[in-house]
């Protein structure tokens, strides 16, 4: 208990990460790359599914595209809405809280607290759910197990299953990672000169998860369509696959061998020939 009222405990925890151009691990394992411009949901408690003794939260993205290069983008800030208020993690290390710029550490009283280690801001709050972002382009989303399929977004729904992991607000299971990415775009308003957000709204299809959850906990059929491509010749991808370059991340022998028993390196490996192709 807690201060008197019964407390849910999580017995594990999962992570989805984003980086690079950039890629995304989902909370079940699913590697995909969406490459839109904008702002998008990447986890939000379900509202139609939720438990009143679960926090309620949402965390978003806002993806810019790369300079003289628009095929790909990047995370450039990470926005967090939970107790009532909202947490912007913006490049170099830049925190607004509630719209005002504040310098970590940062303790609320209210069931969160902020504070810089090394080069990266931390989120850290008292029901489980973290969140870190390098000020740069990669951040780590950490949640309860408590929230298993309750959440949903770009990062998936959590449910264990990584092959629905493309549904969309309403529910619909898809198989295309453009139109999985875009159905969670958010309005997010104009911006002043420091890119500030002047005002803020809910997710552009916010239109309360009309579940067809029957379809979405199915995890049969084709693997989904990732975004994964490179644009590489032969001779190019041979030599970006040498240990020289991104088979350096394979290699048996090679400076990240004693790794290999405890993080499968394929995943990254693709993602640096898509980012060097």
């Amino acid at each position: 208990t807690k201060d008197g009222r019964y407390k849910c405990r999580p017995v594990s925890f999962e992570a989805c990460l984003i980086s690079g151009d950039p890629h995304y691990l989902t909370f079940d394992g699913l590697a995909h790359h969406f490459q839109g411009e904008g702002t998008y949901t990447l986890v939000t408690t379900d509202s139609d599914h939720s438990d009143e003794r679960l926090q309620a939260f949402s965390i978003e993205g806002t993806n810019r595209g790369r300079r003289g290069n628009h095929r790909v983008s990047y995370l450039s800030a990470v926005l967090i809405n939970v107790y009532d208020h909202t947490i912007e993690f913006h490049k170099r290390r830049r925190l607004l809280i509630d719209e005002e710029r504040v310098t970590p550490p940062y303790e609320s009283g209210e069931g969160f607290r902020i504070y810089q280690k090394s080069k990266t801001l931390h989120l850290e709050t008292d029901f489980g759910l973290s969140v870190n972002f390098d000020g740069k382009e990669n951040a780590d989303i950490i949640v309860p197990s408590l929230y298993k399929r309750k959440i949903r977004g770009l990062c998936g729904n959590y449910d264990g299953r990584h092959r629905n992991d493309f549904t969309l607000p309403d529910g619909t299971r898809v198989s295309h990672v453009g139109a999985f990415g875009n159905s969670w775009k958010v309005d997010d308003g104009d911006e002043d000169v420091s890119g500030r957000r002047r005002k803020r709204t809910q997710p552009s299809d916010e239109r309360r998860y009309r579940s067809r959850r029957e379809a979405a906990d199915l995890d049969t059929g084709a693997e989904p369509e990732s975004g994964y491509e490179t644009r590489c010749t032969e001779n190019e991808l041979g030599l970006m696959n040498s240990t020289e370059y991104c088979g350096a991340l394979l290699d048996p022998w090679g400076p990240f061998q004693d790794c290999h028993p405890f993080i499968n390196p394929r995943m990254y490996h693709q993602n640096c020939l898509f980012d060097l192709c």
